[in-house]
């Protein structure tokens, strides 16, 4: 009778085991799943980045939520650096050339409405920066865009953009700038 209860117990032990192992490796695949749709989410949907964030903090608290941002941007840094090595910095936006920017001014009204006016310009007049590095940026770096309204097509722009690559180690580093008048 003993060893019919040694029998059993010694054939069910691998049965245990190897079904508790498929719980484990289902349990880390859902895990590396769902952590992999909240990295998409969040480089995907501008909402799901502070809906990440601010419910990790009322859980897990500030701290601990920023060194978790520490650890994930360093991560990412880590595989762009390994991925985008050799990758030429990104335009985002066509800068046109400096005579059709003048061009683009809008004509003055009339010479009775340019009397009118006082002495001071209303114009937005910026200088352009140039390339943070000039031997590692992309067309138009440092070169101010003016951003029209579509409500007032007319009038002179009142919003100017501009983009820099500061680091030549990582071509995905970028600085956007605006001006507002």
């Amino acid at each position: 009778m003993l060893r019919r209860q040694r029998a059993k117990d010694e054939s069910t032990a691998p049965r245990k085991r190897t079904r508790l192992g498929r719980i484990a490796l289902f349990a880390t695949g859902s895990l590396v799943l769902a952590l992999a749709l909240v990295w998409y989410a969040v480089h995907h949907f501008d909402w799901a980045g502070p809906l990440v964030a601010n419910s990790l903090r009322a859980v897990l608290g500030d701290e601990r939520v920023a060194r978790l941002e520490d650890f994930v941007y360093g991560a990412e840094d880590g595989v762009n650096r390994v991925l985008k090595r050799h990758a030429p910095p990104k335009s985002y936006w066509q800068v046109p050339d400096a005579n059709s920017v003048a061009s683009a001014a809008p004509p003055a009204s009339s010479a009775a409405s340019a009397a009118a006016k006082p002495a001071e310009s209303n114009e937005f007049d910026l200088q352009n920066v140039g390339p943070a590095l000039k031997e590692w940026s992309a067309a138009g770096d440092g070169d101010w865009v003016a951003v029209k309204d579509p409500r007032h097509a007319e009038e002179a722009p009142r919003i100017f953009k501009t983009l820099l690559h500061p680091d030549k180690e990582r071509s995905w580093a970028e600085v956007f700038v605006v001006a507002i008048d």
